[in-house]
């Protein structure tokens, strides 16, 4: 069809000019971003009240490269210190916020964080109608706002808005990647790139030691529907369910399932940061594994060589 061809072309040029695939986009910022929504008091203000939109995430230090990336890509935003491990990404500026709308409307998201970006849409859009400065679209924000997950209302707004009324939640179908890996596979590898890890297990067993590949993948029960999806597309994997916790993990221990679906599909789409090193290491092992090294003493040990330095082990190396 004649539009899809078009679609695939811009598609290659946005990544070609942008230097990403959007859809890793979309799936870093499921993983990891937020859409925040502040409302704080001004003296200088008119209404008293002042309103802030802001897209964040937060990511290591050595993970830097990865955020210089989403600003190249959005065309503006920064980046800043939060403590001495961390940095945070953040967008704030109703131009640099258009190009921010511009692409999750265009690439949606597939966890429950998208119903939060169309109440962030709801108030960019009183913000470019300026209804945001009349206490009526005060009093929207404010409803919309009670509704963003880990945001709420504070005290003080409570007090001030003691009679405000949620809006309604708006429902998105976050469920379906219609098997299209070429959505699925670019979106997996930036979700990834946040919520994913990749381990390897040796364990001491009475046939000898056991050395096993792990990919993981966590996220809020809330997504179980999601999470059962990448499932069913990926053709493998288990979920578990943290009793004590409100979230899943995605499992893949089978070695075939490893080698046959999830290194290729990373192969072919780069995972972001410093995880990449950790995934090129776990490929490393299962290379000594297929050719059976793992058997042997040498082998066995430089695979405890090559899981000593993932993961937080990477950390202590640095």
């Amino acid at each position: 069809m004649l539009w899809k061809d078009e679609w695939v072309v811009n598609l290659i040029l946005l990544v070609v000019i942008r230097g990403i695939n959007p859809w890793v986009v979309t799936g870093l910022i499921d993983a990891e971003g937020s859409f925040n929504v502040a409302v704080v008091k001004n003296k200088n203000s008119k209404l008293g009240w002042v309103t802030k939109l802001r897209l964040e995430m937060s990511m290591l230090k050595k993970d830097r490269s990865t955020l210089e990336e989403l600003i190249n890509y959005f065309g503006g935003g920064g980046i800043r210190n939060l403590d001495h491990n961390n940095l945070r990404f953040y967008i704030e500026s109703f131009k640099d916020l258009a190009a921010v709308i511009n692409h999750f409307d265009k690439y949606p998201l597939f966890t429950k964080k998208q119903e939060d970006y169309l109440l962030f849409k709801q108030v960019f859009d009183l913000f470019k109608n300026k209804n945001h400065l009349t206490m009526e679209g005060l009093r929207q924000v404010i409803s919309i706002k009670a509704l963003l997950r880990n945001q709420g209302l504070s005290d003080s707004l409570l007090e001030a808005f003691p009679d405000i009324t949620s809006a309604i939640i708006p429902i998105a179908d976050t469920t379906c990647f219609n098997e299209d890996v070429s959505i699925l596979y670019p979106w997996l590898a930036g979700f990834t790139s946040g919520d994913g890890n990749f381990y390897v297990s040796i364990a001491e067993k009475e046939k000898g030691v056991q050395v096993q590949l792990v990919f993981s993948i966590t996220q809020h029960i809330r997504d179980q529907a999601l999470m059962n999806n990448l499932i069913s597309c990926l053709g493998c994997g288990n979920i578990k369910h943290h009793e004590k916790h409100s979230w899943l993990r995605l499992i893949v221990t089978k070695f075939s399932d490893i080698d046959e679906k999830i290194i290729p599909i990373f192969r072919e789409y780069k995972i972001l940061g410093d995880k990449f090193r950790d995934f090129q290491d776990w490929c490393k092992v299962a290379e000594l594994m297929k050719n059976k090294a793992h058997l042997t003493p040498s082998g066995l040990e430089e695979i405890r060589k090559l899981k000593g330095g993932m993961n937080t082990g990477r950390s202590l190396l640095l």
